[in-house]
């Protein structure tokens, strides 16, 4: 599998370079779907935890861009908001780059661009940096997993989350799945399964899903993805 790679430098204040990861992971199959899948990670990355899934997508004709944004960029900052618009930035930089260079591949090859905003896969902490994005960018969908809730982020990781957080309150315009495990702790209920999922429906644009990131969770991201058009 060919993987494409850039780390993007930024300065902070006391101009140390902190860097993110972006890998373009290509569809390996015949068909090439046009809708852009996009992972996004947060901290220390070995081995993405988030590629095993793009690489099954890339057998299924989707292509992928894996972002790990370093969260030392937001260190510096006092507050949880600030810290979440610094690792926000540090991904909506991320994804404008690599669409940079394919814009540049689209003169060789019409097929290698996409007219779709993509469809964006967060976990754990990471969604919080999703949610902040979702805010004031187009998105085709979004797939949350394990996702941790705004107002219960300083009690859970005060040290990445110094401050207490206001819950989100956009409302969702596109197809958007939460998956989570059975049996979560009482009071982890996120805002998108309270306040928008209808346990007697399943035509809503937001979905509960039930599962973890490893391979049956795909097949169910997956079920998802085609029962919505994506």
């Amino acid at each position: 599998m060919s993987l494409f790679r850039m780390r993007l430098a930024r300065r902070t204040a006391k101009g140390s370079r902190q860097l993110s990861t972006v890998r373009v992971v290509p569809s390996t199959a015949s068909r090439q779907l046009a809708l852009p899948l996009a992972f996004v990670s947060v901290g220390p990355a070995t081995r993405d935890p988030w590629q095993d899934w793009a690489d099954r997508f890339a057998a299924r004709g989707y292509s992928s861009l894996l972002l790990n944004v370093d969260d030392k960029i937001a260190r510096e900052a006092t507050t949880s908001q600030a810290r979440l618009e610094l690792l926000e930035r540090g991904t909506s930089s991320s994804l404008a780059l690599p669409r940079l260079c394919f814009s540049k591949r689209l003169l060789r090859d019409p097929a290698t661009s996409s007219p779709f905003p993509p469809l964006l896969f967060a976990a754990s902490h990471a969604a919080l940096v999703a949610e902040t994005y979702v805010s004031s960018h187009p998105l085709s969908a979004l797939h949350l997993v394990s996702p941790l809730s705004a107002p219960l982020a300083h009690s859970r990781d005060p040290n990445r989350f110094p401050t207490a957080l206001a819950e989100f309150d956009y409302e969702p315009g596109f197809p958007i799945a939460v998956m989570v495990e059975d049996g979560g702790r009482p009071g982890d209920e996120h805002r998108l399964l309270r306040d928008f999922v209808d346990d007697e429906e399943d035509d809503g644009l937001v979905r509960r899903l039930t599962g973890r990131r490893d391979e049956a969770g795909w097949e169910r991201a997956m079920d998802w993805m085609d029962e919505n058009g994506l």
